[in-house]
This record gives C-alpha cells, sequence and structure tokens, in this order.
C-alpha cells in the first residue's frame, strides 16, 4: 500500500479555503511556467509600440 494514499476522513479537515487557495495556484502555475520564454515577445511588442517616428 502506498504512503501517499488519501484516507477520505482527512478529507473533511481540509478547509474550502485551502482548496480554494490550492486551486488558484495550480491555475497560475502553467502561467509561471510559459511566461519566462515569452517575455521577449512581450517587451519586444512594447518596444515597437513605443518608438515615434
Amino acid at each position: 500500500m502506498s504512503s501517499m494514499s488519501i484516507n477520505p476522513a482527512d478529507l473533511a479537515l481540509i478547509s474550502q479555503k485551502t482548496v480554494k487557495s490550492a486551486q488558484i495556484f495550480i491555475g497560475a502555475l502553467p502561467i509561471l511556467i510559459v511566461y519566462p520564454f515569452l517575455q521577449k515577445f512581450f517587451v519586444k511588442g512594447l518596444v515597437m509600440g513605443s518608438v515615434k517616428e
């Protein structure tokens, strides 16, 4: 038996605030992972948009 098994009785002890915080973190995680790779494109677009001729 795995030590990572979840006892259903323990789930009742988790507050809704904890669950909501975990959902927000998991939802933001893909953005936090992808953003550093795409940051150069955001910066390039901002710089090009601010240049006036």
